[in-house]
């Protein structure tokens, strides 16, 4: 049952009692009414109506945080572990993950000497969307590992293209709580915009 007041002192204080049977509260001295809430918690990563970049924003945070996770697990270990492929497979999804995956593995064969010894997360700021398909979002950003590299790459070669796709968050949800997995994660030198890989 919904309950709902009315505006003004008077339907206020003559609405206690109807209100307290109704909605199941209960009346103190003086004419007040003590309602039940009822705690809403909005979840952070529901899809909006209209996907904009504030949310892919939030979206790439998150992941960017749990790459930031894998990454300093790797270095530490100076190889790709089981506890990092796990986390990169929460992130990242389909092609996206084996591509991902095979970079690191070819990375760690130098014992990823060109990495900090105690990397930062990547920072990814979303500049447009490019295009909504169901279940798959594609989108620019500038993206840079550079808080993770020991010498970083110049600001010229950031401009990334990333494509995001519903996935099934892990069983645990620490890893990636999103609802959300790269596809698709790509830079350009020349600006050039790769194949949609949502369509």
């Amino acid at each position: 049952m919904k309950c709902h007041w009315r505006q003004g002192a008077a339907t206020i204080g003559l609405a206690a009692a109807t209100l307290t049977a109704a909605c199941g509260g209960s009346t103190h001295a003086g004419g007040t009414a003590t309602i039940p809430s009822t705690p809403t918690t909005a979840d952070p990563w529901a899809v909006p109506a209209v996907i904009d970049t504030t949310y892919l924003q939030r979206v790439m945070d998150r992941l960017d945080q749990s790459t930031g996770d894998a990454i300093r697990e790797m270095v530490s270990s100076k190889s790709v572990t089981p506890t990092a492929k796990a986390i990169l497979q929460a992130v990242y999804t389909g092609g996206g993950y084996s591509m991902t995956l095979n970079d690191y593995v070819a990375i760690s064969t130098d014992g990823f000497r060109k990495y900090r010894s105690s990397p930062g997360n990547p920072t990814t700021h979303v500049d447009a969307v490019i295009s909504v398909h169901v279940g798959c979002v594609f989108f620019t950003a500038e993206r840079t590992f550079a808080p993770a590299l020991v010498n970083p790459p110049p600001p010229s070669d950031t401009h990334a293209f990333l494509a995001l796709k519903r996935a099934t968050p892990p069983s645990d949800g620490t890893a990636n709580p999103t609802g959300q997995a790269l596809l698709f994660d790509a830079f350009t030198r020349n600006g050039q915009q790769p194949k949609d890989p949502c369509s």
